[in-house]
């Protein structure tokens, strides 16, 4: 056990250090789209006759992204997805800047923008790690002209010959002409400097991920494996409703991400509630599958069924349960979360050989947060599994073998609204032998009871419910009500049923 865990710390320090055996040219672009249409996105493949490849089906939804790995050199076609239709191969005839859009990588990961100008074409704007730096250290070349020690030791070297190397001009006569020529300088040096880092820490990210699904791999094959023992000191907390005080290990402590374990959170008779009430709910688990849908995957095989807590009820068994994560979430981040607006429960059975592989429950791409998206989890455990059933966080190397009645909470979302890299990348190990069953709390920034979860995806992009009622006039909550009521008649899965889930 101890030499695998080394095994594993040597692997993720290597992945830190940049060490790696991954390919070093990768160069990753986020597209962003600022237009009404859905947008289709092609790789252009010169050695093939300009074949056009489809980098996803699902096409990019408006005010939506996508992420793709890519090289130096290589172009891509960004195409209004209705008129995509029939489209093979690029050739220069057929550009239509109604309809298209194109760019080419360079050597620093990119970030390009599609919307449309006063003409109604599609264009976009490309700005690359190391444009984005240099706009940062030319603000800061402003600032450094005006500083009176900067002109204080100009003055100095007034009419004197640059040494060489140096950022300024022989016989420089004043500061308008000598200071500029250091900051342009300056701003090249440094700005090039911190993009190759920006670039090589998104390829870190990008290896820690698949360090850290092999080494998933191998902690979940382990039946052994026990709780990671955690070195920092743990938190405590008072529930000021129900006066009890919570102890909870800190295993990940760091301003967009945190991972914990309460014990003792939830009593015997609160999961037998959440069970009992979930049990004649359960369906096919679903993920994310874009456009706002949810879909079935064979990454997460399991039953789900929709629970919600009734906060405004006194007797109600889960409520209290419920308004007690909150409390614990707010305390450790300092989110101040509203629970007006949010899911319910998510009661979740896993069977033999069912798991839910490597995932974010939200956006862990160290983007800028979206409102009404996902910020933190809390996941109770209502049953252990006899042998598996753990809850990896492989990216922060950090295992949970959840006991009956503990809570892991997890948060992703830092102070600056930038969301975690991946650290809170975390998966459910498959079931050996037994049954397991969990309570899941995704918690969301920015929804209200007039415009509730129902409305965003996980992100806070537009849900399938907000688009179709954008499209037809039909409330997002009335279209998510027809959805899980056809779901329970005809096997479509909805989103889980939270729109009718059960309130206790």
């Amino acid at each position: 056990m101890f030499a695998f865990r080394l095994a594993v710390a040597v692997l993720l320090g290597l992945v830190a250090a940049g060490v790696s055996g991954a390919k070093q040219n990768v160069v990753r672009v986020q597209i962003l789209s600022k237009v009404d249409e859905e947008l289709g996105v092609y790789w252009i493949n010169t050695w093939s006759k300009g074949a056009l490849v489809k980098q996803k089906e699902e096409p990019i939804v408006p005010n939506g992204s996508l992420n793709v790995d890519s090289y130096y050199g290589h172009s891509f076609l960004v195409v209004d997805d209705q008129h995509a239709e029939g489209l093979t191969n690029y050739k220069p005839e057929l550009w239509n800047p109604k309809i298209m859009a194109m760019f080419t990588m360079g050597e620093f990961d990119l970030e390009v923008t599609v919307s449309r100008d006063a003409k109604g074409n599609l264009v976009h704007v490309a700005e690359s790690a190391m444009t984005r730096t240099t706009r940062l250290m030319e603000t800061a070349s402003k600032v450094c002209r005006r500083s009176p020690e900067v002109v204080k030791a100009t003055a100095k070297r007034k009419g004197l010959a640059a040494a060489e190397g140096s950022c300024t001009i022989a016989g420089a006569q004043g500061e308008d002409e000598m200071i500029p020529e250091f900051a342009e300088c300056l701003t090249k040096a440094i700005a090039q400097d911190l993009a190759k880092k920006e670039t090589e820490a998104n390829k870190s990210m990008r290896m820690l991920e698949v360090v850290g699904d092999r080494a998933r791999n191998y902690t979940c094959a382990d039946p052994e494996m026990e709780t990671t023992n955690s070195s920092l000191p743990s938190v405590k907390w008072q529930d000021p409703e129900g006066g009890l005080t919570y102890n909870a290990q800190v295993f990940l402590d760091d301003p967009a991400a945190k991972i914990y374990l309460v014990d003792n959170f939830a009593t015997d008779k609160e999961c037998k509630a959440l069970m009992d009430h979930a049990s004649p709910h359960l369906q096919d688990a679903t993920v994310n599958g874009g456009a706002g849908k949810a879909t079935l995957s064979q990454a997460r095989r399991a039953k789900a069924g929709g629970v919600g807590a009734d906060l405004n009820n006194k007797n109600s068994v889960t409520a209290p349960l419920y308004r007690r994560g909150y409390g614990f979430a707010n305390h450790v981040t300092g989110y101040k979360l509203d629970m007006d607006g949010q899911e319910g429960y998510s009661v979740i059975k896993y069977g033999s050989d069912d798991e839910y592989r490597p995932h974010c429950d939200g956006d862990c791409t160290g983007a800028e947060f979206r409102p009404g998206g996902r910020v933190a989890t809390m996941v109770i455990y209502c049953e252990q599994a006899t042998v598996g059933g753990g809850t990896t966080f492989s990216s922060s190397d950090v295992f949970i073998n959840g006991k009956k009645g503990q809570a892991a909470f997890f948060s992703y979302l830092g102070p600056d609204n930038k969301t975690d890299k991946g650290r809170t990348r975390h998966s459910g190990c498959p079931i050996i032998e037994g049954t397991k069953w969990i309570a899941t709390l995704w918690m969301r920034m920015g929804v209200t009871a007039e415009k509730s979860w129902q409305h965003y995806d996980p992100s806070g992009l537009p849900s399938a419910y907000a688009l179709a009622q954008a499209k037809s006039g039909v409330s997002a909550t009335d279209a998510a009500s027809v959805e899980a009521q056809h779901s329970a008649v005809d096997g479509r899965k909805a989103r889980e049923a939270f729109a009718r889930g059960v309130r206790i």
